[in-house]
């Protein structure tokens, strides 16, 4: 059984944010941030209509965040992913799987869809293969010969957004 509530509403300058709650024993995938339960997401404002941002924070700190601008590419226009930061010791709970799934969803709303940008690291490149496999992406571009040696390819999701987690 999930154990969340939700609730929204207005945070400091009018930003929106959720707040997100896991409850004693609930399977919400956030153990592993221990004694630090409670998950507040909110968009961080940018000041342009081009860009969001979206923060998670656990006791007022910040424990992920991810960036996204607008540009064209291939024709036609994406939100690309500018970063995505996770704390060493909150990585592998889901927490940038949430953020990617804010950021598409907000990437919808305004009408294009959430796409990488070539420099994919290898944590990010995990998320974009599993959303390829899974029929939610598709590569955009492919080159090869990067600074690391390896092709550089841009993922993008597709719109209307759908679920971006393994479970459903």
């Amino acid at each position: 059984m999930i154990g969340w509530s939700l609730a929204v509403g207005l945070g400091v300058a009018g930003g929106v944010f959720l707040a997100i709650r896991g409850g004693q024993g609930s399977s919400d995938g956030l153990d592993g941030l221990g004694a630090a339960r409670d998950l507040e997401m909110r968009e961080v404002d940018l000041g342009g209509k081009h860009e969001f941002m979206f923060e998670l924070l656990s006791d007022g700190r910040r424990v992920a965040a991810i960036m996204a601008v607008r540009k064209k590419i291939s024709g036609k226009v994406r939100y690309v992913i500018r970063g995505v930061n996770v704390l060493t010791e909150n990585r592998r709970n889901g927490l940038a799987t949430m953020l990617y799934e804010k950021a598409a969803t907000e990437a919808c709303r305004r009408r294009a869809p959430l796409a990488s940008d070539e420099r994919v690291g290898s944590m990010s490149r995990k998320f974009w293969e599993k959303q390829i496999r899974k029929g939610r992406a598709e590569v955009l571009s492919k080159r090869g010969g990067s600074e690391n040696g390896q092709k550089s390819e841009v993922f993008s999701l597709r719109c209307p957004m759908e679920s971006l987690r393994g479970i459903l």
